[in-house]
């Protein structure tokens, strides 16, 4: 059991060469990440939020991906939370439409709902 511990170390050293060696995408300007909240996003995190950004349904929110489904809250709280994570504001930068349509989707539903249709049972 002694002998995987040594290898610890070693693979502590190959993943962080692996991710500081991977190229960052161009940084946010200024105004995308004003408290410097997040690291500039790898060029697959940027693509990803294009990916949502394409998606996002006429009502702000997203849905399983399924042609015809129709958004759901849940899927709608993630989307949105991935590009407040990326440095994504409400108020300013290329996000801020994006966002604005999911907050409205999100408000608009839970005001539409009562307890019991929010809770998913499979």
């Amino acid at each position: 059991m002694a002998a995987p511990l040594k290898l610890v170390p070693a693979l502590a050293v190959f993943v962080s060469a692996t991710v500081l060696t991977i190229p960052a995408a161009k940084p946010a300007p200024e105004d995308e990440n004003p408290a410097g909240i997040c690291a500039p996003l790898s060029r697959s995190a940027v693509a990803g939020l294009d990916y949502l950004a394409r998606h996002q349904n006429p009502d702000g929110g997203w849905n399983l991906g399924a042609p015809g489904r129709p958004a759901d809250l849940s899927n709608t709280s993630i989307a949105g939370l991935a590009f407040l994570r990326g440095g994504g504001s409400m108020t300013r930068g290329t996000a801020a439409s994006v966002l604005t349509r999911a907050e409205e989707f999100v408000t608009k539903t839970v005001a539409a709902s009562d307890d019991q249709t929010l809770i998913h049972r499979a």
